[in-house]
């Protein structure tokens, strides 16, 4: 089975838990991961075998090996990085409102 390439926008308390979860699912390779915080989460990222950080979610985007991006911001910046996402031609998900 082909797996989706994956990244994730917003490492907070939620996306965190969000990853540990997506970690355990065969079907997910998430590659990289965008946090304005990433230089601080190191451990974190190589604990959950993320390789690529960034501080600005824009450079996630641009990469053309991700398919999808799960989007764990807070709500007030969901609709920018949604937008971004969809003219960058990601499938997405985004955590709720």
């Amino acid at each position: 089975m082909k797996k989706l390439r994956c990244g994730v926008i917003g490492l907070g308390r939620v996306g965190k838990m969000h990853v540990e979860n997506m970690y355990l699912l065969p079907q997910l390779d998430i590659i990289c991961a965008a946090d304005y915080f990433i230089e601080e989460m190191s451990d974190w990222l190589y604990s959950v075998n993320i390789t690529s950080g960034y501080k600005n979610y824009q450079e996630l985007l641009q990469r053309d090996d991700i398919e999808a991006v799960f989007i764990f911001t807070s709500t007030d910046m969901h609709e920018e990085i949604v937008t971004a996402a969809a003219q960058a031609g990601k499938h997405i998900f985004c955590e709720k409102p």
